[in-house]
């Protein structure tokens, strides 16, 4: 299983920015957009070393 990294945040705002330069650091792709956690006011994004099939910049939450 590759290496899959979780970055949290307390707006979306500032996770799909953190998520980008997680990113662009670690050479990563996004494989969870933002999203609300459930039942917390936590914002989550997660990135692999490589993409899923089919699965191309992520998916929406």
């Amino acid at each position: 299983m590759p290496l899959v990294v979780t970055v949290q945040q307390d707006s979306r705002d500032a996770c799909a920015a953190d998520l980008a330069r997680v990113c662009a650091l670690l050479d990563l792709t996004p494989i969870l957009l933002p999203r609300r956690w459930v039942g917390s006011e936590r914002w989550m994004a997660r990135a692999t070393q490589s993409a899923p099939a089919g699965e191309g910049q992520g998916r929406e939450g």
